[in-house]
């Protein structure tokens, strides 16, 4: 009812707080094909899961192809202490936890510190997002209409350069903003299908190759540091 009677003012923007039953679903659905820009928000595994989950929530497919605009899922992760942390390499164990075979990253890549009075000692200090944006192109749209399912839909927006979480979340590793740890904790591998992952691991090494970076090995021993000559004087 708030949604209809928000329309009869003739908003161009409607902001509605959550999608979570049918008959919101049919307002806000509604409200977009009428020439409305409607922001809202679902509770989703990741980007490509909105779109089923709004069929689940009896939108039909043929609306729901022509009124989607985009899609963007979020995480938060913590950022890390920029007084405390520590620039390290992650060990095989990272790798594991997060789901992805090891990659190079560069010497930015940090790890938490002990603590500080700077972070109130928890080694972390404040929040950042990491993305993955779905844009619907007309062959998007096509597909969504026809009841494709989310292998499918997965396919077609890997071929349109959609990024994963995982990517993005890897980037800001990459710059020293957050930890392997972090991506872990937030972003467990099992919110994607099998594909996906295989998708974000190639997209990975091929990025990490243009870049002209070596696979590390896993199993190597880091050589230990070598002590700095001495002079005598005289």
């Amino acid at each position: 009812a708030s949604i209809k009677a928000m329309l009869r003012q003739d908003p161009n923007v409607i902001v509605i707080g959550e999608i979570r039953d049918p008959e919101t679903a049919a307002a806000a659905i509604d409200a977009a094909q009428t020439g409305h820009l409607v922001l809202t928000t679902l509770h989703t595994s990741n980007a490509v899961a909105a779109v089923t989950r709004l069929m689940d929530l009896d939108v039909p497919a043929y609306l729901l192809g022509g009124a989607l605009a985009g899609v963007v899922a979020q995480r938060l992760v913590r950022k890390v202490c920029p007084e405390c942390s520590v620039p390290a390499n992650p060990v095989p164990e990272d790798w594991e936890r997060v789901g992805l075979p090891p990659i190079e990253l560069g010497p930015a890549a940090r790890r938490a510190g002990p603590g500080c009075p700077a972070c109130q000692y928890m080694g972390y200090d404040g929040r950042l997002g990491v993305f993955e944006l779905l844009p619907f192109s007309s062959e998007m749209g096509q597909l969504i209409q026809s009841g494709a399912d989310e292998h499918t839909l997965w396919a077609r927006a890997r071929e349109e350069g959609m990024r994963t979480v995982y990517e993005d979340a890897i980037q800001k590793v990459r710059e020293g903003k957050t930890t392997l740890e972090e991506l872990a904790r937030v972003v467990p591998v099992g919110d994607y299908p099998r594909a996906v992952m295989q998708g974000t691991i190639r997209a990975l090494k091929t990025a990490q190759a243009a870049r002209g970076a070596p696979t590390p090995d896993p199993t190597a021993v880091p050589e230990p540091p070598r002590p700095e000559p001495t002079v005598a004087a005289n």
